[in-house]
C-alpha cells in the first residue's frame, strides 16, 4: 500500500500480486495474505485492468466473509465499486460502495468513510444525480478534515474524486454545485 498510494500501481502488483503471494507460501487466510490481495486489486484498477481487479477483490470479500473478517471485506467492496466505474456500471458502482459505506459505519472507520463518500459521489455523478454527487462532496470533505489530508494525496483517489466533481458541475452548474457542496460540507461528522 505504501508504494499503490503515492501512485505506483506496477510496483505494488510485484511487491503483493499472485506470484508473491505463491512464492513466499504461508496460510491464505492470514491478515498478510488478505491485505495482499486487497492491494492487488486496488492495483489492478490503477492499471485500468478491471476485470481482473473484479475477480481478485471478489475472491478477497468470499475470504473475508468465511472468516468474519469486515474491515477489508468493506474494502474488498470499495474495489467492487472502482471496478464497475472503470467498467461504466454506475448503478453497479454505487451498490458496492454503499456496502462499503454500512460496513464502515458499523466499524467507525471514519478514513473509510471519507473513502467511500468520494467514490459513492462518482457513482452517483454518473448516474446524472449532480446535486446529490455534490452534497456527497461536501461531506465526505468534512470527513476528510477529520482524519488528514484528502486523498492522501495519492493520484487515482484524487482522480477518482475530481471526475465525481467535473460531472456533477457538467450536470448542474457551478453555482448549485457550490450551494449543494456546501451544504454536504456543513453535514456532522460524529
Amino acid at each position: 500500500m505504501s508504494v499503490l498510494m503515492p501512485g505506483d500501481p506496477l510496483r505494488a502488483l510485484t511487491l503483493a500480486g499472485p506470484r508473491a503471494r505463491a512464492g513466499r507460501g504461508g496460510r491464505t487466510s492470514g491478515p498478510g495474505w488478505l491485505l495482499c490481495k486487497l492491494a492487488t486489486a486496488y492495483a489492478l484498477c490503477d492499471l485500468r485492468r478491471f476485470e481482473e481487479a473484479t475477480e481478485e477483490a471478489r475472491s478477497l470479500r468470499e475470504a473475508c466473509a468465511e472468516l468474519g473478517e469486515r474491515w477489508l471485506r468493506a474494502y474488498a467492496d470499495y474495489v467492487l465499486a472502482v471496478a464497475s466505474l472503470g467498467l461504466g456500471d454506475h448503478g453497479e458502482a454505487a451498490r458496492h460502495v454503499r456496502a462499503m459505506l454500512s460496513g464502515k459505519r458499523l466499524l467507525g472507520d471514519r478514513f473509510g468513510i471519507a473513502l467511500g463518500l468520494d467514490l459513492l459521489a462518482t457513482a452517483v455523478a454518473g448516474l446524472g444525480d449532480g446535486e446529490l454527487a455534490a452534497r456527497l462532496l461536501g461531506t465526505g470533505h468534512a470527513w476528510w478534515r477529520t482524519v488528514g489530508r484528502p486523498q492522501m494525496g495519492s493520484p487515482s483517489l484524487t482522480a477518482l474524486r475530481d471526475q465525481g466533481e467535473r460531472q456533477a458541475r457538467a450536470a448542474i452548474g457551478d453555482a448549485a454545485y457550490e450551494a449543494a457542496f456546501l451544504g454536504g460540507a456543513a453535514a456532522s461528522t460524529g
